[in-house]
């Protein structure tokens, strides 16, 4: 059985329920706005320091996901700079 929790969401700030993860190096979170979308821990971590444009433009990919996918977010690094990254996965796909 999951051990489903609420939290605010990473990416719009409203009320949402997620659970860990991959070891717990990983959050699947679904949010009313947002649906549902996949973000590692330095992800999340990362968009909580960002520009609110990094932010909003992250909540927006989420949002226009298809019914049967899922956004996955990670960061991505090429030294010295890291940045946010997104792609939709099909959730049957996810084992989530």
């Amino acid at each position: 059985m999951l051990d489903t929790r609420e939290q605010i969401c990473a990416l719009c700030n409203s009320k949402a329920k997620f659970y860990f993860v991959d070891h717990g190096d990983k959050k699947y979170f679904d949010c009313t706005n947002c649906k549902r979308y996949l973000i590692c821990i330095d992800a999340e971590h990362y968009i909580s320091e960002a520009t609110e444009e990094i932010r909003i433009n992250t909540a927006r990919y989420a949002q226009e996901s298809a019914d049967d996918e899922a956004t996955v977010i990670s960061i991505e690094s090429v030294t010295p700079y890291k940045h946010v990254a997104a792609k939709y996965a099909k959730r049957a796909e996810l084992n989530v």
